[in-house]
């Protein structure tokens, strides 16, 4: 039971540093960066891994559009993405 509560706090954890990073009421001027991170953090959470394995390549696939936009296209916030794809 011990390494469920460690699990459970780790993606707490990962949740709250994700969420941390995103400006309230400014989505779009969200640096692309820092969503990236969010992303990832979500996805490598344990309990992500481990009882949500689908979400976790959706995360993972997401999280390597945003790059591939950032390093390509040059967008530099998550509005600048959206753009991009229009």
């Amino acid at each position: 039971m011990e390494d469920h509560d460690r699990d459970i706090e780790l993606s707490n954890q990962a949740a709250q540093r994700a969420s941390g990073r995103i400006p309230e009421g400014e989505f779009e001027n969200m640096n692309i960066n820092s969503y990236i991170a969010s992303l990832t953090d979500i996805a490598n959470a344990p309990r992500t891994v481990q009882a949500f394995p689908e979400n976790k390549k959706s995360l993972d696939r997401a999280a390597g559009m945003y790059a591939y936009l950032r390093d390509k296209h040059h967008a530099q916030t998550v509005g600048d993405a959206f753009q991009s794809l229009a």
